[in-house]
């Protein structure tokens, strides 16, 4: 976790000078206080940042009392302070260190990367508590927290109808499960606030995954429209959780990030995502839709969602590995209007030559496109000539990826006995491209009308 950062470093306490090393007694660590503080006057200080370095029991004490008198403190960083120490050491270490911060009003506090678990949520109970009417801002990635430990988190952040001042929640890298995924959404209805989420890769199966969705679903700040960013990556949402989510994504306007990677939507879900997106996103920046199982049966709907998202500038569509040439071929049809687009990944998506070559024509133009991974895919060596013939004329060869996993050995009948298929793909895609435009052009029309005076 980055340090934080002042333009002065007239309001920072900082021990994070880049080296990770072991801080073993109080002499040493008061030697780094020293030079962090660097005079300053103790009640000067409103951000701290301990991460990056370990501390044992002598450390933690020296650092807590000089943390015990600055009174400023708003924001706390004691992110990746126990590594390598026995768990024993490490709770008592965390439950000092937070004992140091008792009695502030925080606004931002993050506790990642200590492997803490029930126990070490309950060491940092100090900093944690009576939080609730000032902290906008928790983070607690790759902590080991288990669904015991996510309900005693639960219980520090939630108190009867009280709403959190919560903006931003992040639970990431953590061992959940269904219990925890159930405790995060027992959380969601007091964030009214909430505009940054990020709950992914916590073991998460069906059961908790739809809880989270229809607890978003039914959240304040996804009913108001707050949320810009939403990572909820390798959960297992299914058709069911696609409903949910879309019926948050409808009314996300200025959302920038949506990661639904590992989502096991399939092509149901998927296309209720889509549907929810296509024209409720346009500040829309990144979008991870990966490895949900999906079909190019999806690939009209995710098309059309991509068409309106004109400020993307990551897609991430790989793994999906039935999308096949014929969904490539219905999103080549559209990606010309996405001047932004930066970096395209549909590596491991089946597509074949003709499915490639669509997408190389389509690149033409975008300019800001720098990387194009299209490995793992099944384009004949003969194939590959055109692709890459075609790339070379959009100007796109230098983007593309290594492509050392390409299935070269992919036959040129089999692309033959797909291609009516496909040239009726294409067809769709240009009658899709002009819709496209077809609908941009009545929203201009709308606007300028809205500034017509009847």
């Amino acid at each position: 976790m980055a340090a934080f950062t002042d333009s002065d470093g007239t309001c920072l306490f900082n021990l994070n000078d880049g080296k990770r090393e072991l801080v073993n007694g109080a002499e040493a660590a008061q030697a780094l206080v020293d030079k962090a503080l660097a005079g300053r006057d103790h009640t000067a200080i409103t951000r701290i940042c301990l991460s990056n370095k370990s501390y044992d029991e002598g450390a933690a004490g020296a650092i807590a009392e000089a943390l015990s008198k600055m009174t400023s403190v708003t924001e706390a960083d004691i992110s990746d302070v126990i590594a390598g120490r026995p768990e024993d050491m490490a709770l008592r270490v965390l439950a000092a260190i937070c004992g140091g911060l008792a009695g502030r009003s925080l606004s931002l506090i993050d506790v990642s990367d200590n492997a803490m678990g029930e126990k070490g949520v309950n060491a940092c109970r100090a900093a944690l508590e009576g939080q609730r009417e000032t902290l906008s801002a928790l983070r607690m990635c790759n902590d080991g927290l288990s669904a015991s430990a996510m309900e005693a988190v639960r219980d520090l952040l939630v108190a009867g109808d009280v709403p959190t001042r919560l903006t931003q929640l992040h639970f990431f890298n953590n061992m959940s499960g269904d219990g925890g995924a159930k405790a995060l959404a027992q959380i969601l209805p007091h964030c009214p606030q909430l505009r940054d989420l990020r709950f992914s890769g916590t073991r998460a199966g069906r059961p908790g995954s739809v809880a989270v969705a229809n607890a978003l679903a039914a959240c304040p700040a996804a009913t108001s429209g707050r949320f810009v960013s939403l990572d909820l990556a390798d959960n297992t949402f299914g058709t069911e959780g696609a409903a949910a989510l879309a019926t948050v994504l409808r009314k996300q306007a200025n959302l920038t990030l949506l990661s639904l990677r590992d989502g096991s939507l399939e092509d149901e879900g998927m296309v209720a995502v889509a549907n929810a997106l296509r024209g409720a996103a346009p500040a829309l920046r990144s979008l991870d839709l990966s490895a949900n199982d999906c079909t190019g049966a999806c690939a009209k709907a995710v098309a059309r969602a991509v068409a309106s998202c004109t400020k993307l500038e990551y897609l991430g569509l790989e793994e999906n590995d039935g999308f096949g040439s014929a969904g490539a071929v219905k999103l080549a049809g559209v990606l010309g209007g996405l001047k932004q687009l930066q970096r395209l990944q549909l590596g491991q998506c089946s597509i074949g030559t003709r499915g490639a070559v669509a997408l190389a024509k389509s690149l033409e133009g975008l300019d800001c496109l720098t990387s194009l991974e299209l490995n793992g895919n099944a384009i004949s060596e003969e194939g590959m000539y055109g692709f890459t013939e075609a790339l070379g004329a959009a100007g796109k060869l230098s983007a593309l990826g290594e492509m050392d996993d390409n299935n070269a050995e992919a036959s040129e009948e089999e692309e033959e006995e797909e291609s009516e298929e496909e040239s009726g793909d294409e067809a769709e895609a240009e009658e899709e491209t002009e819709e496209a435009a077809a609908d941009a052009s009545v929203d201009e029309l709308t606007a300028a009308l809205g500034g017509v005076k009847m």
